[in-house]
Parts: structure tokens; sequence; C-alpha cells
């Protein structure tokens, strides 16, 4: 099971997390190597990138609320969202 219902909302499991921390320092050094990976997207996929990495950080934001320690312990979903959110605005 990936989630626990303790305190009412859903607490991702620290392999999750692992896994999605992983995921995202991956995309986010393909797109430090070559920000040309995110312009070989369509724009829907783009939207759909975003909302993605939205979510992530909603979730990670919501677990600091109630004193349960960040989901995803860096900054790469920011940094993916703000070069997809660039990306995005320039097209």
């Amino acid at each position: 099971m990936y989630f626990q219902f303790d305190i009412g909302l859903p607490v991702v499991m620290p392999a999750l997390c692992n896994i999605t921390h992983y995921i995202t320092c991956s995309l986010c050094s393909c797109v430090d190597t070559d920000e040309l990976v995110l312009d070989s997207l369509s724009a829907a996929a783009l939207k759909r990138m975003a909302n993605n990495l939205i979510e992530v950080l909603a979730a990670g934001i919501e677990a600091g609320d109630y004193g349960a320690e960040m989901t995803i312990p860096s900054v790469t979903p920011w940094l993916l969202l703000f070069s997809v959110i660039r990306l995005y605005v320039i097209c």
C-alpha cells in the first residue's frame, strides 16, 4: 500500500518519495544537459508535466503543514516546473 491515512491526508511512504526524487533528479539532469529535450514535447505533454509537478509540490507542502517532513528533500521539482513554465510561456 502506498498511502497511509493517519492524519486525514495521505502520507506518502519513503520508498515512493525516493523513487520520485530519483525521477525528478534524472529529468532535471537531462534538462540541464540539453534544454531542447523539453522542446520535443507537445503543448499537451508540457501541461500534463506541469500539472504532475504541481501535484508533487502540493503534496510536499501539505505534508509540511502537518509536521511531517518534506516528501521530496530536493528542489528539483521546482526547477523542472520553472523550466516547463518558461518554455511554455515562450511557445
